[in-house]
């Protein structure tokens, strides 16, 4: 497999990003987990935030990290290893073996296996970020580090500077409160929060929607087992197994050494 396979499919449109892999995984903030907050206020009720004609960005963003376990738990977490499947209408029919490694506070791999044996791998060790073939530029570090980062979900309220509520909408059938946030500069988006659970259910940036479905406990965090890209191409990411804790150690996220 050769990194050629994966340029058609990126996630933002704009050049800077164009030889990234459009793999979303749940985390929505620069992953540098060590700078959030070590508490969080007191989680609004959900009846008083559907009632609510104009709730804050930052009570729907409290909503969200209280829903998906919180802070105290996910600060608990020093690594994750999530194993599954990716799917993608432009490679053809068939599932690719994926792998996701993550190490707090900011390393993080990839790997997609196709079923001859090739392997596509990007990385974080940190310091440098990397694939197959070259580094990655900075921006490309930014984006993948806010998409990968082990806690930057419970991050997100580090950028409540940089987001407003918008209103309510509908994604199917689920009533959802809307941010419009500008987090990484040039690349606009609107997240979109089930009003009920408090989960974020979709994630629209570059041309392209995200849905993050099938909320799980782990460990005594929530996330989403299934995560779809609506747009060009269309693509999926089912999770088989989520673990936390395990050890990995750094040279894992080191570009290996050419042959």
């Amino acid at each position: 497999m050769t990194e050629g396979h994966f340029t058609p499919i990126n996630g933002p449109t704009n050049t800077t990003m164009k030889n990234t892999l459009p793999f979303i995984m749940l985390c929505l903030a620069l992953a540098t987990a060590s700078n959030a907050q070590s508490t969080v206020p007191e989680r609004p009720s959900t009846n008083a935030l559907k009632s609510a004609s104009m709730p804050t960005a930052g009570d729907v963003l409290t909503n969200y990290v209280v829903a998906i376990g919180g802070i105290a738990s996910w600060e608990k977490l020093k690594s994750q290893i999530a194993k599954g499947t990716y799917e993608n209408d432009q490679m053809g029919p068939g599932s690719h073996a994926l792998e996701v490694y993550k190490k707090a506070p900011d390393k993080w791999l990839f790997t997609i296996r196709d079923p001859d044996g090739s392997v596509f791998r990007q990385g974080f060790n940190g310091k440098v970020g990397w694939n197959e073939s070259s580094e990655l530029g900075d921006e490309q570090v930014a984006l993948f580090g806010r998409l990968l980062g082990l806690r930057s979900g419970v991050d997100l309220t580090r950028f409540l500077p940089k987001m407003k509520f918008v209103g309510k909408s509908k994604v199917g059938n689920i009533e959802a409160f809307v941010i419009e946030a500008a987090i990484i500069e040039g690349n606009p988006e609107k997240l979109y929060f089930d009003a009920n659970s408090g989960f974020l259910i979709q994630e629209d940036f570059g041309g392209a929607s995200l849905h993050y479905e099938d909320y799980k406990e782990v460990d005594g965090v929530k996330v989403p087992f299934t995560i779809r890209q609506e747009g060009s191409p269309n693509w999926t990411v089912k999770f088989k197994e989520i673990k936390h804790n395990s050890p990995i150690e750094d040279a894992k996220f080191n570009r290996p050494k050419s042959p």
